[in-house]
């Protein structure tokens, strides 16, 4: 048929401007009655139309996903215009045919200025229908429900021309939506910029806080852990004077490796609080699956024990001068003894008393004053060797941390930027949509012109 070839190659024109598929008509379903309103002018018509055809499939007002025809009521005792406009655009977007119907002809005579009005505010590309009827005097064959009735079983009929037109209605309806191109493409580029400036957003500022909390957790543990040291080798070494034999070392060699073991351990419980703190700071909300309780290992001490004594050559040769020093000091008290008439056994056996008493009290003197000296070398020794450990330890730990914490910062941003690297590309599809289609609104026009034309011609 001529009027379907027509109608065909309309709708091949405005797909090829759209650019963009519509949905299709439902061939039959219900007719959904609105007024906008209470439905009492709604149930006014369906009851003028059922008296004309009582087969009729007419409801008032509910949802239109199965209806196949619109029936939208207008009240010719008030203009309301801009109040239907929104109706007739979403059941043409929706169901496509849609009919624009004026009742109380009866009671206003100046309905004809009133739908006129209503109509070049609500359908000023004229895809709709117009009927006007008096639906108190359904019988008249001067009401206009008989016109109406026979326009809706033609249309609910499923015929191959209706569904064009209604094609061609919900055609025309997308082409007027993307009039709207240029308010839309401003809001795309708002969009688009909002977007673009997300990517990486904070991510600078948390790094250099991490960087700048995590300075400040090692200077503060190096201060903190050299002052309790200090304190440790200052304990023992005022304990080393007391020291005269080497189970008195022991004791200030178990004390002092108690006391560094309690100091690794407190600063790696103030260590790892002070980390915890800084993650949760620089992982606020971050999406970080996976992450749980920050795990530090312990502090490991390896602090080498106090030196046993060595008893060699130097015993023997200070027990000889000892000897030797004792025999002179002997010699000098033997001499008032021999003058005294002891001499003989009496003052060799005081001689030799006497010196070997020396020889035993320089020894036990060096090796005590050895002893302590030994004593303080090794606590000098194990308190650097401990604070080199420790402070080794906490700085590695606090490195683990850092690199943890940059991962985890940079896997976020990575993930959100490819949300963003999407949503940016989307949306730069859509700009170049409507940068096409407002290239094309003069064929948009053109199309939406002979779109009416045809409608009011068929």
């Amino acid at each position: 048929m001529p009027e379907l070839d027509a109608g065909e190659a309309l709708l091949t024109r405005a797909a090829e401007v759209l650019g963009r598929p519509v949905g299709r008509v439902r061939a039959t379903g219900r007719i959904v009655v609105d007024d906008g309103a209470d439905g009492t002018l709604a149930a006014q018509l369906i009851s003028a139309c059922r008296s004309g055809d009582a087969a009729l499939d007419m409801v008032a007002g509910g949802p239109v996903t199965d209806a196949s025809i619109v029936v939208i009521v207008v009240d010719a005792g008030c203009a309301n215009g801009a109040g239907i406009r929104p109706m007739v655009e979403r059941y043409l977007r929706v169901v496509g045919r849609v009919a624009l119907v004026c009742t109380k002809i009866d009671v206003f005579w100046e309905w004809p200025a009133t739908l006129a009005a209503d109509r070049a505010v609500a359908d000023p590309l004229r895809l709709c229908p117009l009927f006007a009827v008096a639906t108190d005097v359904p019988d008249d064959p001067h009401s206009g429900v008989d016109a109406l009735v026979e326009w809706l079983r033609a249309e609910s009929s499923g015929g191959g021309s209706a569904a064009v037109r209604a094609q061609l209605a919900m055609t025309a309806a997308a082409l007027a939506d993307d009039a709207a191109a240029p308010e839309q493409a401003m809001e795309l580029r708002r969009r688009r910029a909002a977007l673009v400036a997300e990517r990486d957003r904070g991510r600078a500022d948390r790094l250099a806080g991490v960087r700048a909390g995590l300075s400040g957790c090692r200077a503060a543990g190096a201060t903190r852990l050299a002052a309790r040291l200090r304190e440790a080798s200052a304990r023992a070494s005022a304990g080393i004077d007391a020291v005269a034999t080497h189970s008195d070392a022991q004791r200030v060699s178990t004390w002092l490796h108690g006391a560094l073991r309690e100091c690794a351990q407190s600063e790696s419980a103030e260590l790892h609080a002070r980390l915890a703190r800084i993650r949760a700071v620089a992982l606020l909300g971050i999406e970080a699956p996976g992450v749980g309780p920050l795990a530090l290992p312990p502090i490991q001490l390896p602090i080498r024990s106090l030196p046993k004594p060595n008893r060699g050559a130097d015993d023997a040769l200070v027990m000889v001068l000892g000897a030797s020093s004792g025999l002179g000091v002997g010699r000098l008290v033997a001499l008032p003894l021999a003058d005294a008439g002891f001499a003989g056994w009496g003052s060799t056996a005081a001689t030799v008393i006497v010196g070997l008493a020396m020889a035993l009290w320089v020894v036990r003197t060096r090796r005590r004053a050895a002893t302590r000296t030994t004593v303080r070398a090794w606590v000098t020794e194990a308190t650097a060797q401990a604070r080199a450990r420790i402070e080794q330890s906490m700085a590695i730990t606090v490195t683990d941390v850092e690199a943890q914490i940059a991962v985890t910062v940079a896997r976020h941003y990575e993930r959100s930027d490819r949300r963003i690297v999407r949503a940016v590309a989307d949306v730069d599809a859509q700009l170049r949509l409507l940068s096409r289609r407002e290239r094309d609104a003069g064929r948009a026009d053109a199309v939406c012109a002979d779109i009416a034309r045809y409608l009011a011609e068929h």
